[in-house]
């Protein structure tokens, strides 16, 4: 299920209203303990292009709040495509289910802090 097959990139805001609450509960769950380790963790909507689809989901974050520490902060990225639509429409498919996206986001977050306390 991760991952998507287009070409990702950030967007200023959630398409839909639930990612967007789901987004800031699972930051606000999990922000404290990854700033412990130097890091701000985030999630944050992205669009992604298809060659005759649109997509919209989200990616994980982890940023440095210090960057020489974490040279390797690259590896902490994760993305989920979480709907569809044909380009020249307004029809979307739903790919993932809301309860599905949000344990995906718990065992993802939980994967990227398990990984940080071992590399600290």
């Amino acid at each position: 299920m991760e991952g998507h097959t287009g070409a990702c990139s950030v967007v200023r805001e959630f398409g839909l209203p639930w990612l967007r609450e789901m987004a800031t509960k699972i930051e606000n769950l999990y922000g404290p303990e990854f700033e412990k380790y130097r890091g701000r963790f985030r999630i944050r909507p992205i669009r992604v292009t298809h060659f005759r689809q649109v997509g919209e989901g989200f990616t994980l974050e982890l940023v440095p709040l210090e960057p020489d520490p974490y040279t390797w902060a690259g590896e902490f990225e994760a993305d989920l495509e979480v709907r569809l639509r044909q380009r020249f429409s307004r029809q979307w498919k739903e790919l993932v289910p809301p309860a599905e996206v949000e344990r995906w986001m718990h065992i993802a977050t939980k994967d990227y802090l398990d990984r940080v306390q071992t590399l600290a």
